[in-house]
């Protein structure tokens, strides 16, 4: 080991590691719990997160004025979206974290959240109040336990059909889920 005199040096020459690989205090021989803990859980989606969806013809899903496309394999301003759980939706579930089956809202740097008429998906309003049939998302993802980042998800609009894409249109056409209504969601991470 070189030697240079300097606390630091020594601090990293001393610190030890369990089993596991998680850093020990040297001195109390405890681990540090918040490491552990981010080590485990670091893709996992929280309300409030920047998301991205994948589209199965490998672009995202995007918006423009008030459309829904999915034309480019960005992930730029025009491609994320907040994922949110709107405080009127009363159930029981966890509200730090997504599980299939919640009902979710997405925010695109527009300000509005995607919400669905008839086949069409759009970004028309930045209130949610008034139109939770519209904008309201219920999620559902065939894996078990909360929404990760690289889960293959269906987003189902109030009508009982979910988004699809077809070429670079976002529409609700189906109760399928199927290949075109596949959406792989991918989490922003802090740069």
């Amino acid at each position: 080991l070189r030697r240079s005199g300097r606390k630091a040096d020594l601090v990293r020459r001393l610190e030890l590691h369990d089993a596991t690989g998680h850093t020990v205090e040297p001195i109390a021989g405890k681990v540090d719990a918040s490491k552990s803990r981010k080590a485990r859980e670091p893709k996992i989606i929280e309300p409030g997160d920047t998301v991205y969806l994948r589209a199965h013809t490998g672009n995202h899903l995007e918006v423009e004025c008030d459309q829904v496309l999915a034309r480019w394999d960005d992930q730029g301003e025009w491609q994320h979206f907040v994922i949110e759980k709107s405080p009127l939706v009363i159930d029981d579930s966890d509200k730090t974290k997504f599980q299939s089956g919640d009902m979710v809202f997405l925010r695109a740097h527009t300000g509005a959240y995607i919400d669905v008429e008839s086949d069409y998906v759009y970004a028309r309003w930045a209130e949610q109040s008034g139109n939770l049939q519209w904008q309201g998302l219920v999620i559902t993802k065939r894996t078990p336990g909360p929404l990760a980042s690289g889960d293959t998800i269906y987003l189902q609009a109030g009508h009982g059909r979910h988004i699809d894409v077809q070429r670079d249109l976002a529409r609700a056409r189906w109760e399928d889920e199927g290949d075109w209504q596949a959406l792989t969601v991918e989490k922003q991470f802090p740069k």
